[in-house]
């Protein structure tokens, strides 16, 4: 009998302990799952399940991650955060702040690259770049997507003020083919709204292909006849913040936009 009681402690011990034990897990797999409707969970769960058999740029657009993203990135409070500091939340660092003043108000560029890569085709460019911008004092915020899921990298940015708007200059290199072409493309604040703003005009250079519409352009050198691909010149570029313009410089050759107060004006030197 006594052993049969000794048999029947140590059996409901064991059992008492499977018990807690499995309250233990279950209190970690709550804790689990809720981390994972952070943004860096949200991003870990789209990386691991990232489609095999096609390009994951559409999937991603469509994500939770990207949608939370953008929502938190809507909200004022997401100014008070600095480059490292989002970084650190979303668990990624392919991220990049561009940030100035102008008439009174604060401006950011956020500049991020998703960790995307084409597991269809080997090598083939991915789009997946975005741009947010960010206007905001003490009394006003206003936020707008610039470049969502594109091949445009922002590299850099000219902040102006005209009459009664703030004008948003980014200069974007477009990653699609070598060498680079180069966008120019400019929004404004105006009358509480981000707006594309029709400031460019149509230019003619030779040597140059300049083409797009009244709010960008993208530009580049043209092949020269009889030339390589090797040979054709890339184009590089200065954001002149205190000028209002943007010099692009290909081999002995340069020209400059310049904000004359009320378009873009193509200056060769």
């Amino acid at each position: 009998m006594r052993i049969r009681l000794v048999l029947f402690l140590i059996i409901s011990a064991v059992l008492c302990g499977c018990s807690q034990a499995d309250d233990i897990t279950s209190g970690t797999n709550t804790e689990a799952k809720a981390a994972d409707n952070s943004l860096e969970g949200l991003w870990l769960d789209f990386k691991q399940n990232m489609p095999q058999d096609r390009n994951a740029e559409e999937d991603f657009k469509s994500s939770d991650f990207i949608t939370e993203f953008k929502k938190y990135l809507s909200t004022k409070d997401s100014t008070k955060l600095s480059e490292q500091e989002i970084k650190d939340m979303l668990g990624q660092t392919d991220i990049r702040f561009l940030s100035g003043d102008v008439g009174g108000y604060s401006i950011r560029l956020i500049c991020y690259n998703a960790d995307l890569y084409n597991k269809a085709v080997t090598d083939a460019p991915v789009k997946n770049k975005y741009t947010f911008l960010q206007v905001y004092n003490d009394d006003e915020f206003y936020f707008k997507t610039l470049y969502d899921g594109d091949y445009y990298y922002t590299a850099d940015f000219i902040l102006f003020e005209s009459g009664n708007d703030i004008f948003i200059t980014a200069v974007s290199e477009y990653c699609m083919q070598f060498p680079n072409l180069i966008e120019i493309k400019t929004w404004k604040l105006s009358n509480g709204s981000i707006l594309e703003a029709d400031i460019f005009d149509s230019y003619n250079l030779e040597g140059w292909s300049i083409e797009g519409g009244t709010s960008s352009i993208r530009l580049g050198r043209l092949y020269r006849q009889g030339a390589s691909f090797a040979e054709i010149p890339g184009v590089s570029y200065i954001a002149d913040r205190d000028k209002n313009e943007v010099k692009f410089i290909s081999g002995d050759e340069s020209f400059t936009l310049a904000f004359d107060g009320k378009i873009y004006t193509l200056n060769k030197e």
